[in-house]
């Protein structure tokens, strides 16, 4: 009786099969990750059709216009000069022989302000004193580089003079002396 005689698989042959396999799983699966992909992107761009249509444009845009307006506002308040504080320096620290009779502000740069005053005293010594008083203020309410010049007699006896000064900016911002009496620790109730 004819048997026959079995005959080994070879190895490279099963391997072909394998791979072979292999290939035809992963290309499926590729096929069914783009197809499934496709169709994630097509449901969120339709979402986001219907979201776009069902936007207030008219909202926003009025948003947008307010928001302008209060940073316009605010480069307003930030560079407000509030020159009342420095008026209310002086009368703090201005003695009473003293008083000025003029009174000139001006910015020589953004972080320089010059100010230039004439006065009468009833002595060179309340001059004196005063020129003292103000070498005490300093700091970022302060006065830097004040001269007292053009010294003499009026025909009444009282000295007359000129003063220049520089004045810290900071000392007429509106914004940094607000923040200063409004802050936590000034409010006393």
């Amino acid at each position: 009786m004819g048997s026959r005689a079995k005959t080994p698989v070879s190895l490279l042959f099963l391997a072909a099969v394998l791979v072979t396999s292999i290939a035809v799983v992963g290309s499926g699966l590729l096929f069914g990750y783009k197809y499934v992909t496709q169709q994630q992107i097509t449901t969120k761009q339709n979402e986001l059709v219907e979201k776009e249509k069902s936007f207030d444009y008219d909202a926003m845009n009025e948003v947008v216009r307010i928001d302008k307006k209060i940073k316009a506002v605010e480069g307003l308040i930030a560079n407000h000069t509030a020159v009342s504080n420095l008026f209310s320096l002086l009368e703090e620290n201005t003695l009473r022989n003293l008083r000025f009779t003029s009174f000139d502000f001006s910015y020589l740069a953004k972080d320089k302000i010059a100010v230039t005053m004439s006065g009468e005293a009833t002595s060179f010594g309340v001059v004196a004193k005063q020129a003292e008083a103000f070498s005490l203020i300093t700091g970022n309410n302060g006065f830097s580089d004040s001269i007292f010049s053009d010294l003499n007699v009026n025909e009444r006896g009282n000295v007359v003079f000129s003063f220049l000064t520089s004045v810290n900016p900071l000392a007429v911002s509106y914004l940094d002396n607000y923040n200063k009496t409004n802050s936590p620790n000034n409010n006393t109730q």
